[in-house]
């Protein structure tokens, strides 16, 4: 395993904390007010006179602008969110810009984004390790993709509990590489099921380290997910190294695998929305998780139907069918029984559907078409689509006060659908790798079952 030292100290040392920056206001009613200010971009003002307005609303600015000694820091979308008449006010803004006054103009060489998290690295796999030159051993975890024709460091430190996106191979703006790190960390956050949605800030550094210019960002905090699609942690991918018979070189984050699926959903922006409900879906009530995996589904199913990849079964020919459908709109334009145009319109509409299979069909078509074999189990799970989008439930609740065991049923068919998109959604990404079989994995164990994803199919059918 490669092998690095770094000194947490210093990584850290470069990120200001916004509150003990002194700052005042420059516009505005809050012209010469003092404003604190915290790195979760929380701010309060505070005045010599009297900061006193009786409504909340008045605060209307798309932006503050105040002064701090190491430069300007602007308060993006300040809300305020609470006002005691004569001693102050605070809120919380979108975002906070601090930019350095003698920097100005000054091109930057590195672009770094530190985002709140958990302890990552007594977690997850990273390929290769990371020693803190202050203590010696390893302690931090790192992994090097290459996106978007840059190279990027993903670093995990314990230290701050923190995850640091990192790149000199500047080649784009610093708004251009915070929305690219924004991506990276949601195809991130499915892959390893640790949200990494928190807090972050951004910073434009020079050549010698000096800081140019510097982006907070409010976060959401959320606990890690209990379900998520590859084996990231150490028992897990221990288990599925000996069950599908990896060699002992394999790892689960392998940086080449990592860095085409990075690279293949950046390029393609609507994988965004499957793998928001992917992500959603374990923290979900139990009444919407069906109905999230059954959208999940549907989304990518549009996506590889846009792509040309598959395409929807007709049972008649277009020709054929466009005459026959052409014939019966007549019939029902021409049919008078006191029918309203709305109705008219309505059956027409319906008409206009017959031709089209069943949204099992649908459903099951793009795992055809990139080489996906799906059991007898699968296929019936992914046929209960309708009930989990429509009624969140397969079951009737009587059922469930009669049988007290009906709850496995509804989970293994969840875990099923669950399994199947993700192993559809990895291989359209150009996984390869290990993927969890949450549907044949027993419930009360740990020892999980597994699958292997591989590109050979889809190459076959594409």
């Amino acid at each position: 395993m490669e092998m690095r030292e770094i000194d947490v100290r210093k990584v850290l040392a470069d990120v200001p904390e916004l509150v003990n920056l002194e700052a005042w206001g420059q516009s505005g009613w809050i012209e010469g007010a003092k404003v604190s200010v915290t790195t979760d971009c929380r701010w309060s003002a505070t005045h010599d006179g009297r900061l006193d307005f009786s409504l909340l609303e008045e605060l209307r600015a798309e932006s503050l602008a105040l002064r701090t000694r190491l430069g300007a820091l602007v308060l993006h979308q300040p809300q305020a969110t609470r006002n005691t008449s004569g001693q102050g006010v605070s809120g919380v803004a979108v975002s906070v810009t601090l930019s350095v006054a003698e920097k100005e103009g000054v091109e930057p060489k590195v672009f770094r984004v530190y985002v709140k998290t958990r302890e990552l690295a007594k977690r997850v796999c990273f390929p290769s390790g990371i020693v803190d030159s202050r203590r010696g051993f390893r302690a931090r975890a790192r992994l090097s993709l290459r996106v978007s024709g840059i190279s990027l460091d993903v670093v995990a430190l314990d230290e701050g509990k923190c995850l640091v996106l990192e790149t000199r191979d500047v080649g784009m703006g610093g708004d251009e590489f915070i929305a690219l790190v924004f991506r990276v960390r949601q195809v991130l956050s499915y892959l390893i099921g640790e949200w990494l949605s928190g807090d972050s800030c951004a910073l434009q550094l020079g050549a010698d380290g000096e800081l140019i210019r510097a982006d907070w960002f409010k976060g959401q905090d959320r606990i890690g997910n209990i379900f998520h699609p590859i084996p990231s942690d150490w028992l897990g991918w221990g288990q599925a190294r000996l069950k599908l018979g990896f060699a002992d070189d394999r790892e689960p984050l392998e940086e080449e695998v990592l860095s085409r699926v990075v690279e293949r959903f950046l390029i393609e922006p609507p994988l965004e929305t499957p793998i928001s409900y992917l992500l959603w879906f374990s923290g979900a009530p139990m009444e919407m998780r069906g109905a999230l995996l059954s959208v999940a589904l549907e989304s990518l199913t549009d996506v590889l139907m846009r792509k040309g990849l598959c395409e929807y079964p007709k049972l008649l020919p277009v020709d054929a069918w466009g005459k026959l459908s052409r014939a019966m709109e007549a019939l029902i334009t021409e049919y008078d029984d006191g029918w309203s145009k709305e109705q008219r319109d309505v059956i027409v509409a319906r008409l206009r559907g017959l031709n089209s299979p069943t949204n099992a069909a649908k459903l099951t078509l793009p795992f055809r078409a990139l080489g996906i074999e799906l059991s007898r189990e699968d296929r019936w799970a992914i046929e209960s689509r309708n009930k989990l989008l429509h009624q969140g439930r397969i079951l009737r609740p009587e059922y469930f006060r009669e049988n007290r065991e009906a709850w496995r049923q509804v989970h293994e068919v969840e875990m099923r659908i669950y399994t199947a998109v993700n192993q559809l959604l990895l291989t359209y990404l150009e996984f390869d790798g290990a993927l969890i079989d949450w549907g044949s994995s027993p419930i009360e164990s740990s020892d999980f079952e597994y699958r292997q994803v591989t590109q050979r199919a889809r190459r076959n059918h594409t």
